[in-house]
């Protein structure tokens, strides 16, 4: 039955998704009486024949995309020697990292911090925004990163 405005009323709808889903699942039954299931590459319409001459049959794989965003270099505050960077890949992947600052020297003792940035963070340093976090704390002390 039709809504008097002339949509389809929530039951038309759910019958005719209905009866779509049936004639969908038909048509992938359709010409399958001759899958041999014992063996995926003959169901597949893979044949044991080598490749043509030349070489491969398939084109190569693309290079990896250029980063869209250029590497951001942490501005490290009491500092002594460490670096820490997020790259451009990190930010256009825009997930969570644990970045390395690198060793640096307390009194002579040389160490490394970590730094986690959650997604949204990383997401917004690579939008210009500014960010800070705490690193890990080593030798008794940490160091606030600032990114932008």
């Amino acid at each position: 039955m039709r809504a008097t405005n002339g949509t389809c009323t929530r039951r038309d709808f759910l019958k005719h998704l209905g009866a779509g889903v049936l004639a969908a699942g038909a048509l992938a039954g359709a010409g399958c009486e001759d899958v041999n299931l014992d063996n995926p590459a003959a169901a597949a319409g893979e044949t044991n024949a080598p490749p043509p001459a030349g070489g491969a049959t398939h084109p190569p794989p693309a290079a990896p995309a250029a980063p869209q965003h250029a590497d951001l270099a942490g501005d490290i505050a009491n500092n002594h020697g460490h670096t820490v960077t997020l790259t451009g890949a990190q930010q256009d992947a825009g997930d969570a990292v644990t970045l390395l600052l690198t060793t640096g020297s307390d009194h002579g003792v040389p160490h490394t911090h970590t730094l986690d940035l959650e997604a949204v963070q990383v997401q917004a340093a690579a939008g210009g925004f500014n960010v800070a976090r705490v690193s890990s704390t080593d030798l008794a002390h940490n160091h606030v990163v600032t990114f932008n």
